[in-house]
């Protein structure tokens, strides 16, 4: 074999293989670093795109973990250490507010009051019937100052209660029933499944579903990028988008087929499940059930600015 015909195979060859390296990297998955919180009762969608590798079919690689709190979440975002993150809607709408450059690209929980997935618990022997009957008691949050609160408040005001008389006092969720058993506090604001898990236990009872006094129907939740990544990674973020609202419509139509794949996925009991007022997983982000947490958060000075929900909703197209 000459050397020209020799060097012209080897060159081949050499191209040959540079064209699969650049076809294998071509479908190498996208890697997308997300966050949510310990609480994971709204992010059952997400975790079952992960569980059954539908995020993978999509061609994303989602490393997933799990940091305290929403405003930690958001913080990771903006400084870059993560891509996505989930957070409850309202803080999201305060940091946007306050010019943090986040944008939401796909829905997390929707809360119905049909299906209401948190309450204002008491003991089960309390004497509280009415709201003014809490005048003056202690009521504990997850955290003081922010949407949960506000929510109190304007249950109480629209119900006959003096919502100044309330000491609102931080306690994680997790101790929140042992407080009231303990007769250190008077009420507890609970989401699920811990709302669900100590009703069914029957060591508390809810006396109001106070997140009803936003609106009967919210975003309850979000997931949520910088504009920076959203306008770099387009296709990413609604294959990612479109893989969580399949999933969405599966768990929400197979709530009942799935207790025990949920219950895993939560950390709970299946019994917890089985009987839990169970998240909806949004299928679409719509400003109107965006605008009623606005008018709340300006209301009780959460939000220090108004700004149109179109101005923080991710619109693929712009």
């Amino acid at each position: 074999m000459s050397h020209s015909r020799s060097r012209f195979i080897a060159s081949s060859a050499t191209l040959a293989l540079a064209i699969q390296a650049r076809s294998a990297g071509a479908q190498a998955p996208q890697v997308i670093r997300a966050a949510i919180t310990p609480i994971n009762y709204d992010a059952v969608p997400m975790l079952y795109a992960l569980k059954t590798g539908a995020f993978a079919k999509a061609g994303l690689d989602v490393q997933l973990q799990r940091i305290t709190s929403g405003a930690a979440i958001t913080a990771a975002v903006a400084g870059g250490a993560i891509d996505i993150g989930k957070s409850s809607a309202p803080p999201l709408y305060t940091a946007f507010a306050r010019g943090v450059p986040v944008t939401i690209f796909a829905p997390g929980a929707i809360y119905d009051a049909k299906s209401p997935n948190a309450g204002l618990v008491v003991l089960p022997n309390a004497p509280y019937k009415v709201p003014s009957d809490l005048n003056g008691q202690s009521v504990a949050l997850n955290s003081i100052n922010d949407i949960s609160q506000a929510s109190i408040e304007a249950w109480f005001g629209q119900n006959g209660g003096d919502p100044a008389l309330l000491k609102f006092v931080e306690i994680p969720q997790a101790a929140e029933v042992a407080a009231l058993e303990e007769h250190r506090i008077g009420a507890a604001l609970l989401t699920s499944p811990a709302f669900d898990a100590a009703i069914i236990d029957g060591r508390v009872r809810s006396i109001a579903a106070p997140f009803s006094a936003i609106a009967p129907r919210f975003l309850f939740s979000a997931y949520f990028t910088t504009r920076d990544f959203a306008g770099k990674h387009r296709d990413a973020l609604k294959r990612f988008s479109d893989t969580l609202i399949a999933a969405a419509a599966y768990t929400n139509a197979h709530h009942t087929e799935l207790t025990a794949t949920i219950a895993d996925l939560m950390g709970v009991k299946p019994y917890v499940v089985e009987k839990m007022n169970y998240p909806i997983g949004g299928m679409a982000l719509l400003a109107a059930e965006v605008q009623p947490v606005i008018e709340i958060g300006l209301r009780y000075k959460l939000i220090p600015t108004r700004f149109a929900p179109q101005d923080i909703l991710w619109n693929p197209t712009s």
